[in-house]
């Protein structure tokens, strides 16, 4: 039997309600956001918008939204992870035309999208006859106030949420409607500066008949990235250059920062589009990338037995590796071939093929437990890579 305390879940799932009055008073006061990027353009037609809208006036039940919460001074601010087409047409039916209940701006929540808007203040069927929000009487719109909708506000505080679990929980609740695979919400974070830098370093695109592919370039981030088992097992090269774009944006996010940041942030900041967060590499930034990388790929062709082994393979461990070169001296302070022999045994111990040194004892079997549990926390990974820089320094010598 599987205890409750066993499943692992670093998101936080609350139940709520809001009625629609309160909905339309957050849209108000620019609480709720609906351009995330995770969410994709708007899809629905209108037939299906004035089919949901006569579900709710006459008061029946319809999927919950799915919200991201956060806190936006003293207040708090909603990010639309599922449900943008349902708010969307609430917003399209009850318009500007009504003084006891309208949406203040309305367009700029249809901004650049012309053909949406065009739909603004649309009717629907009731009773046999045709009617617009402002058409209805006082009774229907004290109901329509009234009306509840279900919706699931996600937490991100938690350290241990990650980009995987976000992405595969979008994925679970678009089952129905217009179908939506992991691919299409990875690739719709190109809107970043820092994520579209950083997809040219591994990837190209190809279009042919609406549908996208992705090859990936074969240079020293695609060598090195596809060892690791959580892309090594995949087939699909798609997802594999998915992997790899994400593996990747987060340790670019190190490379300028010089300290592990917990995914949980790193995806926030995709989600508010924070510009002075994921701005682009600089050149400087970026040929320390390419320097720890070519160093690794060269390491590999060198000794093929390095390729087997946790350092390349297992993504914690890796993490380890690459954000130490990325942020020591080491491949100034050792000749190539030298960092290339300590790092192989190192890896022998870590792997354990090789005995445990009695002066490191302690600091492996830390290493151990950092590698094991809370794999992505902040102190967690800078206590690897300070273990690891003295491992390299004892063990090699």
């Amino acid at each position: 039997m599987i205890a409750p305390a066993s499943i692992g879940r670093a998101m936080k799932y609350v139940n709520r309600e809001m009625k629609i009055d309160q909905i339309i008073g957050y849209f108000n006061e620019r609480k709720i956001s609906l351009i995330p990027p995770f969410q994709r353009g708007s899809v629905w037609k209108l037939p299906l918008r004035r089919k949901l809208i006569e579900n709710m006036v006459q008061e029946r039940p319809i999927p919950a939204i799915f919200l991201y919460k956060q806190e936006q001074g003293s207040q708090f601010s909603y990010n639309i992870l599922d449900g943008k087409q349902r708010l969307e047409s609430l917003l399209l039916f009850i318009g500007n035309r009504r003084s006891d209940m309208k949406v203040k701006n309305v367009e700029h929540y249809f901004y650049g999208k012309p053909e949406v808007f065009a739909d603004l203040n649309f009717t629907i069927e009731l009773g046999g006859q045709e009617a617009a929000f402002k058409e209805l009487d006082n009774g229907l719109v004290r109901r329509l106030r009234e009306y509840a909708i279900s919706t699931i506000e996600i937490d991100l505080d938690d350290e241990l949420a990650s980009f995987d679990e976000v992405v595969n929980l979008f994925i679970d609740i678009n089952q129905k409607g217009v179908k939506v695979s992991r691919f299409d919400i990875v690739k719709a974070l190109v809107t970043d500066k820092l994520f579209r830098q950083i997809f040219r370093l591994i990837g190209r695109r190809t279009d042919k008949r609406r549908s996208t592919y992705y090859t990936p370039i074969n240079n020293s981030f695609v060598q090195v990235l596809r060892r690791l088992n959580i892309i090594s097992k995949i087939s699909d090269q798609n997802s594999q250059v998915d992997r790899m774009w994400e593996r990747l944006t987060e340790i670019a996010l190190f490379t300028r920062e010089q300290h592990p940041r917990a995914p949980a942030e790193i995806l926030k900041s995709f989600i508010n589009l924070d510009e002075k967060v994921n701005k682009r590499l600089t050149d400087k930034d970026l040929a320390k990338l390419r320097r720890a990388f070519g160093f690794l790929a060269d390491a590999y062709r060198h000794n093929q037995k390095l390729t087997n082994m946790r350092f390349a393979t297992d993504q914690p461990q890796f993490y380890t590796l690459i954000t130490t070169l990325l942020s020591t001296d080491l491949l100034d302070r050792y000749p190539t071939v030298e960092l290339e022999r300590r790092i192989f045994a190192a890896a022998k111990v870590i792997d354990g093929n090789d005995p445990v040194p009695p002066t490191l004892k302690r600091a492996i079997a830390d290493y151990r437990i950092a590698a094991a549990k809370q794999t992505t926390h902040p102190s967690s990974r800078e206590k690897r890579q300070q273990v690891l820089v003295r491992m390299i320094d004892e063990v090699g010598a």
